[in-house]
């Protein structure tokens, strides 16, 4: 084989493997462009809790969602008639907020008192969340959120409204 043979041979085998790594580039580039994003979840109609951010800064959107969605279920089973989503306002009382971060877990616990001004009704609120390798918060075990009546009778400041909650429903069935 000649010289000019073996230069021949060296540029086409560039031009392949210079043609093979464009071809690589290009189905990872169609596959990541054409990948969709993880579905966002529609929790469906939500009460406004005003001071949400606040109070709780490192909550991740679909947390807050499921949690104003899940007051909004509660709202519209402690009331005679159906809740208007878009005027009805929440709060996280004052000084109600208590939270533990467990390292070792990776997990968050959060209790708080919500209290709904307009309708005179308050709840307990419990969450939990830990985040995943990405950072991202995902539920920490079978409840992650978890709305219920007020028992303590120290804590409710518009009195009984008679009060349901998912508990009290199952109380029910075994009586």
């Amino acid at each position: 084989m000649t010289d000019e043979e073996k230069i021949k041979n060296r540029k086409l085998a560039l031009l392949a493997l210079l043609a093979l790594v464009v071809i690589i580039l290009a189905v990872w580039l169609i596959s990541t462009l054409m990948t969709p994003a993880a579905p966002k979840i529609d929790y469906g109609p939500g009460v406004e809790i005003v001071d949400l951010k606040k109070q709780i800064p490192e909550i991740s959107d679909d947390f807050a969602n499921n949690l104003k969605a899940d007051l909004f279920s509660m709202l519209n089973k402690n009331s005679s008639s159906t809740v208007n989503n878009e005027t009805t306002k929440a709060t996280i009382r004052s000084g109600s907020v208590t939270s533990e971060k467990d390292d070792n877990e990776n997990s968050r616990y959060y209790s708080f008192i919500i209290d709904v001004d307009s309708l005179r009704q308050s709840y307990r609120v419990q969450m939990n969340w830990s985040y995943d390798k990405d950072g991202n918060a995902i539920p920490y075990g079978g409840y992650p959120t978890i709305i219920s009546c007020l028992f303590d009778t120290d804590e409710a400041i518009y009195g009984d409204f008679k009060c349901v909650d998912d508990f009290t429903d199952a109380e029910e069935i075994y009586e």
